[in-house]
């Protein structure tokens, strides 16, 4: 008797609640959840993945946005104060869903919050003065804010966002970073072309029009005048289809949505550099995703950019000009080789062995 009422208190120890995203929400916030479970098992956690249904969500139009916060917060947060007592301990896998933490008030000793970036929190407190915040957005983000503050542990996906936390939210906090998915997690490719890839929506935060700009300028350059531009993230803006018309290269930009992982490490093994334009990031797939498949990348000279490209990218300034444009490009041309070992050594920082045992420290700790 005493044994199996042992076992059963070792299996209450391992348990884990991890509170996924709303079916609404983006493809990287559901990848992440599945690499969370994953890890936790290989770690020898029982985790369990509870999420909202979509309901209301399926409403027509602007609708849908309102309806997920009624499928999140009204029909689904409910129910997680009497589920939490099921488990040892509770792991929201994304930073916007700290609303949640309000309902577990009780149980807040036991509940970790993992935080991908506070983007959009700055911009709400007008730090961020390319974005304007609504009122009710700002009325979300303390919500989140005071959320992060109620948990125990904030897990942050890299060291420039957790500096934000440790500003802004403070309490205790701990760095696990991202790892490379499995996907891509493979060897080279060496048949490349003079192509460049820019993954990232037309989103204000992406900066997407700077990675426009440095491909045109790179199609000047010897030897790149049929370069492709490969867009992972929905069709050109206006402001970009003037830029790209203007140098007649419309029919060189490719896009490309719904792609598989296999198929976005495809694009990424075949080009010649990643192009990653964000000013405000939290982490930054695309940069080690690309040198996974041995494609170093060009960036944004920012502080999360530098922390997660390493020696493996090139870094240029936000005023982007021809002269640097085509100083990066021919580095990469020069140093080939260099760049090749530099990002097989940077991508080993993210992995996924890394990724669990951190993971496993934090939870154990908390």
């Amino acid at each position: 008797m005493q044994s199996s009422e042992k076992a059963k208190t070792e299996l209450f120890a391992r348990s884990i609640l991890v509170v996924g995203p709303h079916p609404r929400d983006g493809r990287s916030m559901q990848r992440y959840v599945g690499i969370v479970e994953q890890a936790l098992k290989r770690e020898g956690f029982e985790p369990r993945v509870a999420r909202p249904r979509a309901i209301f969500s399926r409403l027509p139009g602007s609708l849908s946005k309102f309806g997920a916060y009624v499928d999140k917060f009204i029909i689904f947060a409910p129910t997680l104060s009497l589920r939490s007592r099921q488990f040892s301990s509770v792991l929201i896998s994304d930073h916007s869903d700290a609303v949640y933490v309000h309902y577990l008030r009780r149980d807040r000793r036991r509940v970790a919050v993992v935080c991908h970036d506070l983007i959009a929190a700055r911009a709400a407190m007008g730090e961020i003065r390319e974005h304007r915040t609504r009122p009710s957005g700002r009325l979300y983000q303390t919500a989140i804010l005071r959320g992060l503050r109620l948990s125990a542990l904030v897990i942050c996906v890299s060291n420039t966002t957790r500096l934000d936390v440790q500003r802004i939210v403070g309490g205790n906090s701990a760095v696990v970073h991202n790892p490379v998915g499995r996907a891509f997690d493979r060897p080279r490719r060496h048949d490349r072309t003079r192509d460049f890839v820019v993954v990232a929506p037309p989103h204000w935060r992406k900066n997407r029009l700077w990675a426009v700009e440095f491909w045109l300028l790179a199609r000047r350059l010897p030897g790149f005048a049929a370069s492709r531009l490969h867009i992972v993230g929905g069709a050109l803006s206006a402001t970009e289809r003037v830029a790209v018309e203007g140098e007649g290269a419309q029919n060189a930009v490719m896009i490309h949505s719904g792609v598989s992982d296999d198929e976005l490490n495809a694009i990424y093994g075949a080009s010649f550099a990643v192009i990653q334009p964000s000013l405000h990031e939290g982490f930054g797939w695309p940069v080690v995703e690309g040198q996974s498949a041995g494609t170093p990348a060009i960036c944004i000279d920012t502080p999360i950019n530098r922390e997660i490209g390493g020696e493996a990218a090139i870094y240029l300034p936000p005023e982007l000009g021809e002269e640097s444009a085509h100083a990066a490009v021919q580095a990469l041309i020069d140093h080939r080789a260099a760049f090749d070992e530099s990002c097989a050594r940077n991508v080993a920082r993210f992995s996924q062995a890394n990724f669990d045992t951190s993971l496993r420290a934090c939870l154990s700790e908390s």
